[in-house]
């Protein structure tokens, strides 16, 4: 993945992300598979300023809820998390 994002950060407009097992397209929640997603996510960050769409296929909605949560944690920090918190999830 490193290889790849360092070959088309030029030119790469949007990202969809969800973990998988390395064979199949299985899109997993992220953390569930065995993706680096907190590295892609690191090298991201380093060049990327766009939308990220988060590709979880799963009946149980809270599964795409903790993979926003874990992608939110990795970009901004766990501090701006919980201060946005309120905003994501009011009252």
């Amino acid at each position: 993945m490193a290889n790849y994002l360092a070959q088309f950060k030029k030119k790469i407009v949007h990202v969809h992300l969800h973990d998988n097992n390395r064979r199949e397209d299985l899109h997993l929640p992220l953390g569930a598979g065995k993706i680096g997603v907190e590295k892609v996510v690191r090298e991201l960050k380093s060049f990327y300023d766009g939308t990220i769409t988060l590709e979880v296929h799963s009946v149980d909605r809270e599964y795409l809820k903790i993979s926003r949560d874990k992608l939110e944690i990795m970009w901004y920090g766990k501090k701006k998390f919980e201060e946005n918190k309120e905003y994501l999830q009011p009252g």
